[in-house]
């Protein structure tokens, strides 16, 4: 018997970030595997999308680099290729290009949600503060892009974990524990 087959209705990116081979906890291990990966995404959206797992193809030591990452995703969104991203750690801040595409979802029939995905080791480690710096200027940005589009762009953030401190592991955990309603 085949399994019926399902039209994507949807489509779920997942940018793995950085490289954590051999870091002997089964928890981050287990989370880097882009095969359980999709199966996750695929148990959170349903089976009816589809789950992409994107690697990088350049890394700078462990850290992945995307060419154009952050303009490259807000276009897709706005295209309406996107239900969901989870940030790396890497927020665009530039008002220009979040203005551009802002105006070109007040062009589309469709709206967008954008939801800002966090834990408190990307958001609150007193050690890395660009990285809340930069996703509360991203935050403010879309907010006011938001005001101009005619309601198409719905924003919120969730933080994850909030009540412990900063760890690799949570931000591996925050892929099981993803909130997509």
């Amino acid at each position: 018997m085949t399994p019926h087959l399902y039209v994507p209705s949807d489509n779920s990116i997942f940018f793995n970030g950085d490289k954590v081979e051999g870091t002997g906890n089964a928890v981050i291990e287990r989370l880097s595997d882009i095969q359980k990966i999709a199966e996750i995404l695929v148990s959170k959206f349903g089976s009816s999308i589809n789950a992409w797992v994107v690697e990088a193809s350049t890394f700078n030591g462990p850290f992945a680099v995307y060419k154009d990452f952050i303009p490259t995703i807000i276009a897709m969104a706005v295209a309406g290729k996107i239900c969901h991203f989870m940030g790396t750690g890497a927020y665009l801040t530039n008002k220009d290009v979040i203005g551009r595409r802002s105006d070109h979802l007040t062009r589309r029939a469709f709206g967008i949600r954008c939801i800002l995905h966090g834990t408190p080791r990307q958001w609150c480690d007193r050690w890395r503060t660009w990285i809340h710096n930069e996703k509360n200027e991203l935050f403010r940005l879309l907010k006011l892009a938001a005001r101009k589009n005619m309601g198409k762009l719905i924003l919120c953030e969730r933080l994850y974990s909030a009540d412990r401190p900063p760890s690799l592991q949570m931000h591996f955990e925050i892929i099981e524990n993803l909130d997509v309603s």
